[in-house]
């Protein structure tokens, strides 16, 4: 029986390792028994060794590779720049570098797919990904499904795709609300409990113990200063942040101040090498005000870390029982969490709630999706 075939936008695939591209990368991985995958990327070096992995895994699988303007495009970001008045309407639009780089790569893609025989499109680039796949399916009958990143994207639901995957039940509840008509499932982020396991050899760090970890983007939003905060009232333990960006040096500056160099570490490694410093720690504590989903805090329960998170019904639904919630805005309450933490015998806890989220287990979820949407447009 010939099998369904499948189209991935994933523009970045192969060339940056983030949340949409490893997505794709695992989904495909476990789907590919059930199904034809093609995946379009953008026409660049891969620099990404996983991809040749993937392919090697089953001749199912196909990469193309599709041209676009380039985000990096003197001319266009020049032009962006110029006019703090066309700035603003090129964002509204969404026709600033970023977005016409996705939107030249998406009608590329389309024009291809227009051209050959797809069972379902499964953009990952957005809200110009969605308007290329709503016009391939009015065109040719092809249902498109989509998956949020995280957080509200009505455009995208405007869109009106065939499903739309919502990561958390907060997502979920909001879209369905607000956009009755729009067939939502509710499918968790996944995460790969090999790559993340208590059987990780730990890297060693010239700390006073315990380490506290936190993992996130150097940016307000991470409130990662109250992580340095909390920290700094114990008497005993050191901080280790992983991230970059625009407070890089402010959040150093805090960290050296408020704990000195013997207990405080903000550095920045390779995606692939967290899974080391995980290990390395007794607690894993994020305390940002909104998380996309959370992914940190999936990483941290698969080596076996307990988590000292926000209280708020999406980190009840990622952590469960394998850490300790509270009001991370009041520094004596966190301080004495992480201190509570890092005491408590979490036993397996940790591990076995990661595991709700294995790539397995979620992969077979979007099968059974889209295995029913094919069925609806048989």
């Amino acid at each position: 029986m010939k099998k369904p075939i499948l189209a991935f936008f994933a523009i970045n695939f192969g060339i940056i390792d983030r949340g949409a591209e490893v997505t794709v990368y695992n989904l495909v991985k476990n789907l590919q028994s059930k199904y034809d995958i093609v995946i379009y990327a953008r026409k660049r070096r891969p620099t990404d060794k996983t991809i040749s992995s993937l392919l090697d895994l089953s001749k199912n699988i196909k990469i193309k590779r599709v041209i676009s303007i380039s985000k990096n495009n003197r001319i266009l970001n020049f032009i962006y720049e110029f006019n703090p008045w066309l700035k603003y309407k090129l964002d509204i639009f969404f026709l600033n570098p970023e977005r016409l780089e996705n939107l030249t790569f998406s009608i590329f893609a389309s024009i291809d797919i227009f051209f050959n025989h797809y069972d379902l499109i499964f953009p990952q680039n957005g809200i110009w990904g969605a308007i290329c796949a709503r016009i391939i399916r009015k065109l040719k009958h092809i249902p498109f499904m989509m998956r949020t990143t995280g957080g509200i994207e009505p455009p995208v639901v405007r869109q009106k795709p065939d499903v739309y995957v919502c990561g958390t039940p907060v997502v979920y509840d909001w879209y369905r609300k607000n956009y009755p008509h729009v067939k939502f499932k509710l499918i968790p982020n996944g995460i790969n409990t090999l790559k993340y396991s208590p059987q990780i050899k730990a890297i060693h760090i010239k700390l006073q113990q315990p380490i506290y970890l936190c993992v996130g983007a150097l940016i307000p939003a991470k409130r990662i200063e109250l992580a340095i905060l909390a920290v700094s009232g114990l008497k005993q333990g050191s901080l280790v942040v992983l991230g970059v960006g625009p407070l890089l040096q402010k959040l150093k500056n805090m960290g050296k101040d408020l704990l000195g160099n013997k207990r405080f570490l903000l550095t920045d490694v390779p995606h692939n090498q967290t899974p080391k410093y995980y290990k390395c720690a007794r607690v894993f504590t994020l305390p940002s005000y909104k998380e996309p989903f959370g992914n940190v805090y999936l990483e941290a329960m698969a080596i076996g870390l307990p988590i000292v998170a926000p209280n708020d019904r999406q980190r009840r639904f990622i952590i469960g029982k394998a850490g300790i919630l509270c009001n991370v805005g009041d520094l004596k309450i966190y301080t004495k969490t992480l201190f509570k933490a890092s005491q408590k015998n979490f036993k397996s806890k940790p591990r076995t709630q990661a595991m709700k989220f294995n790539w397995t287990i979620v992969a077979e979820k979007y099968r059974k999706t889209i295995d029913q949407l094919l069925n609806e447009y048989k």
